[in-house]
């Protein structure tokens, strides 16, 4: 899947334990979904795994208020 915002890596969550090595162990992540509960999931699993600098958008993409320009 191709999203149309900069820096962003589309792994489903069902896939993250799968595509770990995909993301920067010592960068920022912020994950989300549409609604925020994948998004939480999603920054458990990373914490687990030993992330370090992780944290999801609470209220997801619905709670976005800005306009999206792709």
């Amino acid at each position: 899947m191709r999203l149309p915002y900069p820096n962003v890596v589309h792994i489903p969550l069902g896939a993250l334990r799968e595509r770990l090595s995909e993301l920067p162990k010592d960068g920022d992540i912020v994950a989300f979904c549409a609604l925020s509960m994948r998004g939480y999931e999603a920054q458990l699993i990373l914490d687990a795994a030993g992330f370090e600098r992780v944290s999801y958008f609470e209220g997801g993409l619905v709670a976005w208020p800005f306009e999206i320009i792709s």
